[in-house]
């Protein structure tokens, strides 16, 4: 029997918990419980859960593991547990009552006749919502943005470049990955997509924005899209002050205002510069208190221009997560593209990716289907030794060729060659392996390839 979404999560959660993963499943349980929970009370008792563990883990990191220590990491973990299970029952409770109340509804109406006069205005409305607002056809279910054929022509002579006709579709729940060398159009596609780029030809609409699109609609438009660019705008006062600012521009004032701050900045971890200014913070930080900012105004589509730039590998993989996490939320669905030079990070939790140079796309589909028709493998590696030394060791391979890159190295194999044939074979030889690789399903394959 397949598993209910509510008992996916809580089984992901109970194995999170049992790994002892606390950092992970504290964050984790804040989308759970925002997802599932319509009380606002158990919103705050994962934020509170969240600030305990935070002085654990620091006296942890202070003075070691001590018995009394141990016991409120088990306290806590046990506290985690005994919500997951609240609000699972929450959840069915209201799930329930809900179908309670739509099959008496349904039977009311069923039982109950209408006059003629009631009939007629029944009719009526049911008229007038046909011509304004026109169901959506399957095609357009979930997608957010659709573009088809579009191209960027610069006719300034100083700019030699034009985005070639390309089609791009995005949809809730789903990550986009925009990639490639630079210079290669991934920002002109982003900045079409915000509505701050005119596209020279093709189509552009957003069908889960408006009901229909005309000029006249971009206002509505653009109050659904988050867009954070490269060259972060500064900010004034502190951070916490934005944010409530933020908030209140939505009309979201007083009690309610102060808990959404406060959600939100324990959710990506902020909670340590909530008060500090924009001046004191790390470039990382910058971008998770501008990523805290976009959430707030609750967009269906997230722009990121190069958010990853700036960030060491820890801030990478946790921003990554936490964009993987905010993507799937049930509640707040979510559609985002995201352009960026770590390639590897991006592909492992997008589920798209279109791969620009020259400005076309190399490759425009899901991440599972890239590589699927291939005929040979290919193997990033570093041996620490020249071409014609690692040529000697791959003779007992079936190799195609080697390329240099940088101070990798490119092998292309047959397809029956496999990850475990080429490291033992450079074990066998008494190589040291640095780096290695398979990039068989990688888009990395075409970089400087045309």
């Amino acid at each position: 029997m397949e598993l209910s979404i509510v008992e996916q999560r809580k089984s992901e959660l109970e194995k999170l918990v049992s790994s002892n993963e606390l950092d992970t499943v504290t964050r984790k349980l804040m989308d759970f419980v925002n997802d599932f929970s319509i009380n606002r009370e158990k919103r705050k008792e994962t934020i509170n859960i969240k600030a305990k563990y935070n002085d654990l883990r620091a006296e942890f990191r202070q003075h070691g593991s001590t018995q009394s220590l141990e016991s409120r990491f088990t306290k806590l973990r046990n506290q985690i547990l005994d919500l997951i299970y609240e609000i699972e029952d929450e959840f069915n409770i209201n799930i329930t009552y809900q179908n309670e109340v739509e099959n008496s509804f349904k039977n009311i109406k069923e039982e109950t006749k209408l006059s003629h006069f009631e009939q007629a205005r029944e009719e009526f409305k049911k008229k007038k919502q046909t011509i304004i607002l026109p169901q959506p056809t399957i095609d357009n279910i979930d997608v957010v943005f659709r573009g088809k054929e579009l191209t960027k022509v610069y006719i300034k002579s100083s700019i030699d470049f034009s985005l070639k006709p390309i089609d791009i579709e995005l949809k809730y729940r789903e990550i986009t990955a925009l990639v490639g060398e630079n210079g290669q159009g991934k920002t002109t596609i982003l900045n079409m997509i915000a509505g701050e780029l005119l596209h020279s030809s093709g189509e552009i609409c957003y069908p889960e924005l408006v009901a229909k699109t005309t000029l006249d609609d971009y206002v509505e438009i653009k109050n659904q899209i988050a867009y954070i660019t490269q060259e972060l705008p500064k900010w004034r006062g502190s951070l916490k002050d934005t944010l409530h600012y933020t908030l209140s521009s939505r009309g979201i004032l007083g009690k309610g205002n102060e808990e959404e701050v406060d959600f939100i900045i324990h959710r990506l971890s902020l909670e340590k510069y909530a008060d500090a200014t924009w001046k004191q913070i790390s470039g990382g930080y910058k971008m998770r208190f501008s990523l805290a900012r976009a959430i707030l105004k609750k967009p269906k589509l997230l722009i990121l221009d190069e958010p990853l730039a700036n960030l060491d590998i820890n801030t990478q993989n946790l921003f990554l997560t936490d964009l993987r996490d905010i993507a799937n939320s049930l509640k707040n669905p979510i559609s985002v593209i995201i352009s960026s030079q770590n390639l590897y990070e991006v592909e492992a939790i997008s589920d798209n990716i279109i791969f620009m140079s020259d400005g076309k796309a190399l490759y425009n589909g899901t991440i599972d289907k890239f590589g699927e028709d291939r005929e040979e493998n290919t193997f990033e590696v570093n041996l620490g030794v020249s071409k014609e030394k690692l040529l000697t060791v791959l003779e007992s391979i079936a190799y195609i060729s080697v390329e240099k890159d940088g101070q990798n190295y490119l092998i292309n194999t047959k397809k029956e060659v496999i990850d475990k044939n080429l490291l033992d074979c450079f074990l066998g030889q008494g190589l040291s392996v640095q780096y290695f690789r398979n990039i068989s399903k990688s888009t990395r394959k075409l970089f400087g390839r045309l």
